[in-house]
């Protein structure tokens, strides 16, 4: 096959294969040679901030010198998106000579593996060929029955935001989600994890509690007021971070010890502020994995945060249209946050689109209080998932809006918000598809 028939034969298993357990995973791993075994892991869970935490640790460790993996998910243009190393997208020919290894393993199974468990065996292929030593590895969906969860034994583990998604899969409250994402949590492992939420915080510090897993937990500027309470009683060595100066296209933030009071001052290059939480995150893994013998210094870790990108969240992908790949309630007012400091008295013009399985009716009715931005296009996602851009348009107009366009396609969506932006600025959101459809066209296109 090449590179277009291996990512059709991809996107194919969706249509064919079931969420298998863990020991299917495990098995199809054997038949490889447990080729995840061959590299350090770092296992990151989280509703919101999983990839983004996981590029500014990657970066760090690249800058160390030390060979990196990156897996992530999803992907935006191209299926090699999620696998990088050494922070590079790998080639076709890494890409094809693993999937063809992946398929031909697992050809005598009974049951073939999943879309995300192929291409997780895929990735474990890519880094083990590559000689990565180590490899930051983002969970798919929740944790504890993720494909990823295989790994027995990460060298850390790190949980990013938690918040409303995929409920019908990871539970209908907060604790419950919390939970599921709290299962990568292995024996004896460290886990940092950010406590801006007091019924998370404390389903965390359970599960760490039950494994003896050392937890430091970050504490965000916006955290709910019982989270200090809750940690308060030394079950996890405590941080918080601050914001100091967000002037694009710079962040500086401090980074505080509850223990001693000493601030470690940072800078990032990014647009939204929430992008600070990640960066900490991502120094206090540094920081536990130089405790744990890695040759990673201060100024390592000031350069990789320093060169990180991400795409698809606060990406100024043009001058003045900014990306942001917010795909639910908690994602949304984060975004919303982000945007309102890039406006700075610039009117907003918005282009939106979900799928059909997000509380999308939520995103708007905030989107609607909160950003009030002058023009709205709602547009659609193609594919089996699709929610039809009048049912947005609907929503914003029941929200208040007047001013609403539905244009279906999304190229010609995109060219009409881009007319109608003015000297303002354009805002997409809503989906990591649709992000991914736009960034697609102007790559094309400008």
């Amino acid at each position: 096959m090449n590179y277009a028939e291996s990512c059709a034969y991809i996107d194919g298993l969706t249509k064919f294969t079931a969420k298998h357990s863990l020991a299917h995973t495990r098995e199809c791993l054997a038949l490889l040679d447990n080729p995840d075994r061959s590299f350090k892991i770092v296992h990151i869970a989280g509703t919101n901030g999983k990839g983004s935490t996981a590029s500014y640790l990657e970066s760090i460790l690249r800058s160390a010198g030390i060979r990196t993996g990156l897996f992530t998910s999803p992907h935006l243009v191209d299926m090699r998106e999620r696998f990088r190393v050494d922070g590079e997208i790998v080639s076709k020919e890494a890409f094809l000579a693993a999937f063809e290894a992946a398929r031909k393993a697992v050809s005598s199974m009974p049951d073939h593996p999943s879309y995300f468990e192929f291409i997780y065996l895929i990735g474990c292929l890519i880094f083990k060929n590559a000689g990565v030593t180590t490899a930051v590895m983002e969970t798919g969906l929740g944790g504890r029955l993720d494909a990823t969860n295989t790994c027995e034994n990460p060298v850390l583990t790190i949980i990013t935001s938690v918040s409303f998604d995929h409920m019908q899969y990871l539970g209908n409250t907060l604790y419950e989600i919390a939970g599921e994402k709290a299962g990568i949590i292995k024996q004896g492992v460290p886990v940092i994890f950010l406590a801006a939420k007091e019924e998370c915080a404390g389903r965390i510090l359970e599960e760490a509690a039950l494994r003896n897993a050392p937890a430091l937990a970050l504490i965000p500027p916006a955290a709910e007021e019982g989270v200090e309470k809750l940690l308060s009683g030394g079950e996890a060595l405590t941080y918080k971070t601050k914001i100091l100066k967000n002037l694009a296209p710079f962040i500086d933030f401090s980074l505080i010890s509850s223990y001693d009071k000493k601030a470690c001052d940072m800078r990032i290059r990014a647009a939204a502020a929430y992008q600070a939480e990640n960066a900490s995150l991502a120094v206090l893994g540094a920081a536990e994995l130089i405790r744990a013998g890695f040759a990673i210094t201060e100024e390592n870790i000031r350069d990789g945060l320093l060169s990180a990108r991400w795409e698809g969240r606060m990406e100024e992908a043009l001058p003045g249209v900014y990306l942001d790949g917010a795909h639910n309630e908690d994602g949304i007012s984060r975004f919303i946050e982000a945007a309102k400091a890039v406006l700075r008295g610039k009117k907003a013009t918005l282009l939106f689109a979900a799928v059909s399985d997000k509380d999308y009716t939520a995103m708007v009715r905030e989107l609607a209080e909160d950003l009030a931005p002058e023009c709205v296009i709602t547009t659609e996602v193609p594919g089996a998932r699709r929610e039809s851009a009048s049912h947005f348009e609907e929503l914003f107009r029941e929200n208040g809006f007047e001013r609403v366009v539905t244009v279906p396609d999304p190229a010609e969506a995109f060219k009409y918000a881009m007319s109608q932006r003015g000297d303002g600025v354009l805002f997409v959101c809503g989906s990591l598809y649709l992000i991914g459809l736009i960034k697609r066209m102007i790559h094309d296109q400008f």
